[in-house]
């Protein structure tokens, strides 16, 4: 099966929404759970020293193996590259103000207080043509294929001749 360079580009402009990058982020989070035995100003208190220690110039990392108690807390609150989606809307919003290297205010929400720093921002983006070239050849050559494929069964069902045989008639 042979695909056009012309056909590839076609179905790279049609298709877009496939070869687009999402929005994505990196950034680290330190995570405080509310203690349901103490009263609100003193989590805030406790969240406040946390940010205190951030904003004094201590490493984000190594606060966050200490207090966090986030997913993410043993590998320093560190995140990797992820799409906003996946977050709160507060930490989404929270996180859109910041340039990377920059820490948030204390983020408060019903059950926990966040502190995020954000590590770097990419925007979406296209791949292009001559990278997702192999991707759409393998795709159309597969499609193609499967064509094929159909065709051939439909000739078989409509072509062949099948007789059933009675399991009964066999033993006589």
């Amino acid at each position: 099966i042979n695909v056009s360079p012309e056909n590839m580009r076609e179905y790279y402009d049609t298709h877009s929404d496939e070869f687009a990058a999402p929005k994505k982020m990196s950034f680290r989070m330190i995570m405080l759970l509310k203690d349901r035995q103490s009263s609100r100003e003193e989590n805030r208190r406790t969240a406040v020293a946390v940010l205190n220690r951030l904003q004094d110039g201590e490493d984000f990392s190594v606060v966050a193996r200490q207090v966090s108690e986030g997913v993410h807390a043993d590998e320093g609150g560190d995140w990797g590259w992820v799409e906003p989606k996946i977050l709160k809307g507060e930490l989404v919003a929270a996180i859109g103000t910041l340039q990377p290297g920059e820490i948030s205010e204390l983020i408060e929400t019903e059950g926990e207080h966040y502190v995020l720093k954000l590590e770097g921002r990419r925007e979406s983006s296209l791949l292009p043509f001559r990278e997702a070239q192999p991707l759409i050849e393998s795709t159309l050559k597969r499609k193609h294929g499967e064509k094929l494929y159909s065709q051939w069964m439909e000739r078989l069902r409509r072509d062949a001749y099948v007789k059933v045989f009675k399991l009964e008639w066999l033993r006589n």
